[in-house]
C-alpha cells in the first residue's frame, strides 16, 4: 500500500495507474476496487462546484444576449427605431442592475450589458450615418465598457474587452496607413504607435501578481491579447 499511495500521488492519470498496479501486482477485483477508492477515482474534482457556477453565469449571459440578438434581427423591420433604441439601451440597463441585485450573477449580467453596448452603439451608426471610421466605434464600445469589466473583475468581460480593443487598435491603423495592411515607409509611425498600443493591452493584462489582483483578468485573457496583438 505505501508503493501504490506514491504511484497514486505522483501520477497525473490516476486511472492508468491503477491499472499498471493491478497488472504488476496481480491484484484480485477486491484489492483493486479498494484501490480505486483510495485514488478517488469517483470523487468530485476540487473545486469544481465553484468553477461551473461561474461558467454557467458566463454562459447565461452570453447565451442571453445572443438569444436578444437573434429576437431583433428576426423581428427588425416590425419595431420603429424608438422601440429599437429603447430594447438595447434597455438591456444595458437590465444587465448593470441585475448586478447590483445580484453580486453572484455578476460576471454573467454584465457581460450581458457589455455586448448590448456594442449593439447600441452599431446602431446609432446605422440609423444616423455619422460618417465615423469603424475603429471610432470600437474605441468608443472599448471605453464604455471599461467601467463594466473594472466592476466585474472577471475574465469573462476582461477577455472580450480585450478583444474589442484590439480591434479598434487594429482598425485605427489600416484608417491611417491608407486603408492598406501593407507596411509602408509613409506609415511606419502609424505601425510603430499601434504596436505600442497593443504592447499596453498585453502589458495591463499580464501574469504580475499586482495586476491580477486589481484586474483578475485570468491567464486566458493575457494569452488571448498576445495572440490578437
Amino acid at each position: 500500500w505505501p508503493i501504490c499511495r506514491v504511484a497514486l500521488g505522483e501520477d497525473m492519470n490516476r486511472r492508468l495507474a491503477i491499472y499498471e498496479l493491478r497488472h504488476a501486482f496481480g491484484l484480485a477485483p477486491e484489492q483493486g476496487q479498494a484501490l480505486e477508492a483510495l485514488a478517488q477515482l469517483g470523487a468530485e474534482p476540487p473545486g469544481l462546484a465553484a468553477w461551473l457556477a461561474r461558467a454557467l453565469l458566463v454562459l447565461g449571459g452570453a447565451l442571453l444576449g445572443l438569444g436578444v440578438i437573434l429576437w431583433v434581427a428576426a423581428n427588425w423591420p416590425d419595431l420603429g427605431r424608438a422601440s429599437k433604441f429603447a430594447l438595447l439601451q434597455g438591456l444595458i440597463v437590465l444587465g448593470a442592475a441585475g448586478a447590483l441585485w445580484r453580486p453572484g450573477a455578476r460576471s454573467g449580467l454584465l457581460l450581458l450589458a457589455f455586448l448590448a453596448q456594442g449593439g447600441v452603439l452599431a446602431f446609432f451608426g446605422q440609423t444616423y450615418q455619422t460618417g465615423a471610421d469603424p475603429w471610432q466605434l470600437f474605441a468608443l464600445w472599448a471605453a464604455l465598457g471599461l467601467p463594466l469589466a473594472a466592476a466585474a473583475r472577471s475574465g469573462a468581460l476582461w477577455l472580450p474587452f480585450s478583444l474589442v480593443g484590439m480591434t479598434a487598435i487594429s482598425l485605427w491603423v489600416q484608417a491611417h496607413a491608407g486603408y492598406s495592411w501593407g507596411f509602408s515607409a509613409e506609415a511606419a509611425s502609424v505601425h510603430y504607435v499601434g504596436w505600442l498600443l497593443a504592447a499596453a493591452v498585453v502589458a495591463m493584462f499580464s501574469p504580475l501578481p499586482a495586476l491580477q489582483r486589481r484586474l483578475n483578468a485570468g491567464v486566458w485573457t493575457y494569452r488571448a491579447s498576445l495572440l490578437l496583438a
